[in-house]
This record gives structure tokens, sequence and C-alpha cells, in this order.
């Protein structure tokens, strides 16, 4: 469970340089995102699914603003926990960027072999809203499509629904540890969550040529 003391709550709102929620279209998709909301824990409800599955899931890099997040349309742990901060803040609901720790396994199913190449416990990227007067750890990473074709296939049957008042998070098999704050959110995204990572040159085509067999799979793409 969440840490559920509140400190700070002036930090939990504001904008950061990857936390971009001044960005018009942020600002857009938020205010359709309100209307016709009751209250906080509707409107974060709404955030998150809209968030989960209108942002596929799919590998990037750690330092990508959020407005870029979603006009790429697609995500993975940190992009699309950033967006949804992103739209939390910007609609005045206090909301952290988190990690987990979690066992490199979970990466196998769409890695193969090649998660071997990572350590063997990573920092796996969650938001935190504040409603109710707690933090509830949330994790939109995988979308329905994705979780559909890819998970449930092979008998995984932890959802990846939100009912607005527990933790919901994925992967739990693999969980290695509990829900942490980042205090800083573009120190954590700067230093890769604080995961050891390959180098870019390779990284970056790999995570490519990931997508583009994951999305294949799952019909996405």
């Amino acid at each position: 469970m969440a840490n559920s003391s509140f400190s700070g709550s002036e930090n939990m709102v504001q904008e950061t340089f990857f936390c971009d929620f001044g960005h018009k279209e942020i600002q857009s998709r938020a205010e359709e995102l309100r209307k016709g909301k009751n209250g906080q824990t509707e409107l974060a409800k709404a955030v998150f699914d809209y968030v989960r599955d209108e942002i596929l899931f799919g590998f990037d890099q750690y330092q990508v603003k959020a407005s870029d997040t979603l006009q790429k349309g697609y995500g993975m742990c940190s992009n699309k926990a950033l967006v949804m901060v992103a739209f939390l803040r910007y609609l005045r609901i206090p909301s952290r960027l988190s990690h987990i720790p979690i066992r490199r396994d979970f990466l196998k199913l769409l890695w193969g072999s090649w998660y071997l190449t990572m350590a063997k416990k990573l920092n796996h990227v969650v938001a935190e809203v504040y409603l109710n007067e707690k933090w509830i750890a949330v994790d939109p990473t995988l979308d329905q499509k994705s979780y559909e074709n890819l998970y449930l296939p092979l008998g995984i049957h932890w959802g990846i629904d939100w009912n607005g008042i527990d933790d919901s998070l994925l992967f739990k098999e693999h969980i290695a540890g509990s829900v942490e704050p980042y205090s800083d959110i573009d120190k954590a995204l700067r230093s890769n969550a604080d995961n050891t990572l390959p180098p870019k040159f390779i990284l970056i085509p790999f995570l490519k040529f990931i997508n583009r067999k994951m999305w294949k799979k799952s019909g996405i793409k």
C-alpha cells in the first residue's frame, strides 16, 4: 500500500520540465476529461482510463516530456505515469511519480532472453494520486489490447482496472518491495529512474525492434 502521509502539497501540483502540463494539448485533453465528472475520484479515474488505453504500451526513453508522449501516442511505465501526473496536476489533484522495485523477469515475455542483460532488479515507475486523505499507487502502463493479447492468454489475471480507492499495480508476481516516491520528477527521469541501461546507440534501436515485434503480436500496429 502506498505511503498514506501527505506533505509538500504545493510541490505535488507543480509543473516541471518533463511534467509540462502547461502545454496546450495536455490542457485541452484534461478539460475534455473534466466534463461531466463529479468529484476528484471520478475525475482521477477518467484520467487513468484515458492514459491507460489511449496511449499505447510501447518502450521509449525516460527523458520524454509528458506532452511529447501524448503526441507520440505510446509510452512505457515512466512515460505513461508522467502523462497521468501531468493531467492530474493540471486539474489540481495532487500527484507524484513513484517507483517500485521489480525483478527483471517481468521483461522476459516481451524481451525474450535479452531480459538477462538488465540488472536483476529494476525500478518500475508508477503514478501516485492523493485522494480521500491517502496516497494511492496506480499503474497505467498496459492498455487493454496489450493486456488481453499478450498477458491473458498466459493465464495472467492481475487485471489492469482501477476502482479509484485501492492501489492498482501490475506484474504483481515480480514485485520485490514497496512503492516509494521520487522527490524530484526531472531528476528521476534524467537518471533513468535510477536504473542502469545500455548506451543509447544500442538501446534505442533495440527498443524500436521490441516495439514492432510486440505491436504485431498484440494486433495494434
